[in-house]
């Protein structure tokens, strides 16, 4: 099967006509009929239902020309796509960034830029495989170079500014078995992080909330419906709130800036990688 002969099945069904077909096609009848012949032996369905000179097509040829609908316009734009993304990628990065790792973007971001206002830089909001780096608290996987950009960041636990604990400086985690959390909805990174800090304490938390929006949590444990951890930074308006230091556990995360393996370092890749270097020591794993 072939894309040729997905267009002239394309082209047949919208007329349910050989003749016309082959005259839009500027394709010799016996050898669009032979073709279709050798496609439908391929896919062991029939296509068309024949009577005679009159052609419908079957449940299966309906069926082909529902997905084709889709299908071939999008590979028609291919070239044009590829075209466009290759003359991007001479001046442009993708740059994917997790929640939990956000707030390393916007200082190191503004320095590279100064340094290369030639570039533009595409920010997306989750690890979009087609992305040049990826920025995240996510060890990478096994088709991933990586390089540790900062380690030992610390996760606090939010507290009502009223509330019993906030006369503490530091908790254990282990002391929290019977109070309630705000976390993270799963989808989030930062939730399956915190997460294993809950496993290695050995228990599950008692989930009040979960939430998609990371501002909101501050203003819902100021609220009293539970406690949360997060990363200071993550915080932007601290009011009503209090952070505690978090032991036994200790809770800390570290960033990682990662690449595909087989993706070379060169041009705009490069020079943010040599940035990133320069800006960042080399971290032991």
């Amino acid at each position: 099967m072939d894309i040729n002969q997905l267009r002239y099945f394309y082209t047949i069904a919208k007329y349910q006509n050989f003749t016309q077909a082959a005259a839009e096609l500027l394709v010799a009848q016996p050898a669009l009929s032979q073709s279709m012949k050798n496609l439908e032996t391929e896919l062991n369905v029939p296509l068309f239902i024949r009577s005679g000179k009159h052609i419908t097509l079957s449940p299966a040829g309906v069926e082909l020309q529902r997905r084709l609908r889709t299908i071939l316009p999008q590979f028609e734009s291919l070239p044009a796509v590829l075209q466009r993304l290759a003359k991007d990628n001479r001046d442009t990065l993708n740059i994917s960034v997790t929640v939990a790792a956000a707030h390393f973007v916007p200082v190191i971001l503004e320095e590279f830029s100064l340094k290369h206002p030639e570039l533009t830089l595409r920010l997306h909001s989750s690890s979009q495989t087609f992305c040049d780096f990826h920025i995240s608290s996510d060890p990478p996987d096994k088709d991933f170079t990586s390089r540790k950009i900062a380690g030992g960041q610390e996760i606090f636990l939010l507290v009502k500014n009223d509330s019993n604990l906030a006369e503490k400086e530091e908790v254990s985690l282990l002391e929290l078995q019977k109070e309630r959390f705000i976390l993270q909805t799963a989808n989030h990174s930062i939730r399956a992080m915190i997460d294993s800090y809950f496993a290695l304490a050995g228990f599950t938390p008692t989930i009040a909330i979960e939430c998609d929006f990371l501002y909101l949590i501050p203003q819902m444990v100021e609220a009293g419906y539970g406690l949360a951890l997060l990363p200071r930074d993550a915080v932007s308006n601290d009011r009503g709130v209090k952070f505690l230091k978090v032991t036994n556990p200790v809770c800390e995360r570290d960033i990682y800036l990662s690449w595909h393996s087989e993706a070379p370092l060169t041009g705009p890749m490069a020079q943010f990688y040599d940035f990133f270097c320069r800006r960042f020591p080399l971290l032991p794993d």
